[in-house]
């Protein structure tokens, strides 16, 4: 058995491994897509992945809501308890499931009803958005559960393995098949039987890790009992992050949302690395949280506040070096491609939107593990509300004067706005109702991060970067890594003196405890 320290570091390297397989990958697959069938049809596929997010929502809040419940008994190894909440969670799901279906298929003869296609019958349309989304349905009677238990008790690194083996097995059948330039349908099918037959596999690997796992013991559904308020949540979330594809799809066009989405790519790319450090360690936070019985939890405090100030300082290392970098690597990835894809405002609006994500990321995550879904989900719907209203105005007046680009513009500005408002509330919300003191902690962290980030820029300007091919270009990303990232380590150590005698601390103490042993 491995301890909760070695398991987050376990956790947090087969998970980088998996996001790195994962970025490598995705940086072949966009672009064959494209060469192979177009912007527009590139388009189709983000514009049809949103839509499935949303038919998602199915799952009610019941996978968050749980898992908050799920931490306290794993932490006491209680397995009666886990498995009473573990056979509720798979009761709905199962339902979730067929319910899914049904309005997977309502959804795809509505699509291929209102947005025309270019190239594409309308019944292939259909066909296609069947195929893709049916795996997401399927994970329902199978996947999500078992990944709620193994999220519950901290062995995420078995989703990373699983997860890595799963990924490169159906991208490199969607990479054969996208060269044959087959039909798009068939692209599809071929991922979904490789995953189908893992899907088997994870089954069987995660009953032999669990053997007294068992989805029959009589449901306690306490465990769901903030699903309505998960839901909320969850909705306005899915909202938040999915809607500007939607309105530049019937705003503008979908070449638009082809431009939107080679940048996206990018960034979520980065996302999911920076997304890694919280992720594999949110079973210690939520254990530790869960089972302190000091109110003031001060323990709990200690914990959050020296991964918030560790955790931006990598995430504002990586997206310091994505922004000094990313309009290279769009310039060389889109080379001779059917539209223009390099916008030089771009970065700074995509910037914006990940420094105020990483400023709210600790408290986020205290509100989750506290379990304060209700009392916070109207300020969830505010920021929802605010993001598309914003960007409904933005996109339409942007568009009016720069043309389509104007309205991908407009679409960032909403999103700006409506994270500027939650990232205060959030921050000031989770420190003063949860962790009963003031707020500045965070917004300290966030500044000090800007500022670093500012002057690297200002720096950078000095040294001409030439990169004409990605021989020369990973070079680049090498050099300025290796710059960037140990710099803001050392700004944020020298900004955050507390919190780093903490890590020296703890590093003392396992040294002492390896001489010992």
């Amino acid at each position: 058995m491995l301890k909760a320290g070695k398991k987050g570091i376990f956790n947090i390297s087969l998970s980088i491994f998996y996001k790195v397989v994962t970025i490598a990958v995705g940086l072949i697959l966009p672009k064959l897509f494209i060469t192979n069938y177009g912007s527009t049809v590139n388009g189709l596929q983000a514009s049809v992945t949103q839509i499935f997010s949303y038919i998602a929502l199915l799952e009610a809040g019941i996978g968050a809501s749980a898992l908050q419940s799920m931490f306290a008994p794993a932490a006491r190894k209680d397995r009666d308890r886990e498995n009473a909440f573990i056979s509720a969670v798979s009761h709905y799901y199962n339902k979730i499931g067929l319910i899914y279906f049904a309005i997977l298929a309502v959804v795809s003869g509505i699509y291929a009803a209102i947005v025309p296609v270019e190239g594409i019958p309308w019944y292939q349309v259909v066909l296609y958005i069947l195929v893709s989304g049916a795996l997401t349905g399927i994970n329902f009677f199978y996947l999500s559960k078992l990944k709620l238990i193994i999220s519950a008790e901290g062995d995420e690194f078995l989703v990373s393995i699983l997860s890595t083996l799963i990924y490169v097995a159906s991208s490199a059948a969607k990479i054969v098949l996208i060269s044959l330039r087959v039909n798009i349908i068939f692209v599809q099918l071929g991922f979904l039987s490789v995953n189908l037959l893992f899907t088997f596999i994870y089954y069987l690997i995660a009953r032999k890790k669990y053997p007294w796992l068992s989805f029959r013991q009589k449901p306690d559904y306490s465990c769901v009992a903030q699903k309505n308020s998960v839901l909320v949540h969850k909705v306005a979330g899915l909202i938040f992050q999915n809607v500007d594809v939607l309105l530049l799809t019937f705003l503008c066009d979908l070449k638009t949302v082809s431009i939107y989405t080679i940048y996206k790519m990018v960034v979520s790319m980065v996302n999911s690395i920076v997304a890694t450090f919280g992720d594999s360690l949110n079973f210690i936070f939520g254990q530790r949280f869960n089972t302190e019985e000091d109110p003031d939890k001060p323990q709990y405090r200690k914990l959050i506040d020296t991964f918030n100030v560790y955790y931006s300082a990598v995430a504002f290392g990586l997206y310091t070096v994505m922004f000094l970098l990313l309009i290279p690597f769009v310039r060389l990835y889109t080379a001779n491609m059917d539209i223009e894809y390099v916008y030089t405002v771009l970065p700074w609006l995509y910037i914006s939107i990940e420094i105020l994500t990483v400023g709210r990321e600790a408290m986020m995550r205290t509100i989750d593990v506290a379990g304060h879904f209700k009392k916070t989900q109207w300020r969830a719907v505010a920021e929802t509300v605010i993001n598309i209203v914003v960007s409904i105005v933005a996109i339409l007046v942007m568009k009016h004067f720069f043309g389509n680009i104007g309205g991908l513009y407009g679409a960032l500005i909403g999103t700006i706005a409506a994270m500027l408002y939650r990232t205060v509330d959030m921050n000031i919300y989770a420190n003063t109702r949860i962790l009963h003191r003031k707020a500045w902690k965070p917004f300290w962290c966030m500044a000090s991060n800007v500022l670093s980030f500012l002057l690297i820029y200002l720096v950078s300007r000095l040294v001409p970067m030439e990169m004409g091919s990605y021989l020369q270009f990973f070079l680049y990303a090498v050099v300025i890594s290796v710059v960037v990232l140990p710099l803001f380590l050392l700004l944020q150590s020298l900004f955050n003196l507390p919190e780093c005698k903490n890590i020296l601390r703890y590093i003392q103490s396992k040294r002492r405890k390896k001489k010992e042993n």
